[in-house]
C-alpha cells in the first residue's frame, strides 16, 4: 500500500503544481487547447489499449 501511495501522490501533485504555475503565464485559450489535446491523447491511448487487450 505504501509504495502505491509513494507513486500516486507525486503523480497527482506534480501536474497540479505545474498547471498552477503555467496557467497565469499562458493565454486562457491556449491553456484550454492544451488541456483538450492532452485529454484527447489520454482517451485515445486508453481506447487503443483496450482494443488490443483481447
Amino acid at each position: 500500500m505504501l509504495p502505491m501511495i509513494a507513486i500516486l501522490v507525486p503523480a497527482g501533485l506534480i501536474p497540479t503544481y505545474m498547471g498552477s504555475r503555467l496557467f497565469p503565464k499562458v493565454p486562457e485559450l491556449h491553456f484550454r487547447q492544451l488541456i483538450l489535446v492532452l485529454l484527447t491523447l489520454s482517451g485515445g491511448t486508453m481506447l487503443v489499449s483496450t482494443m488490443f487487450q483481447g
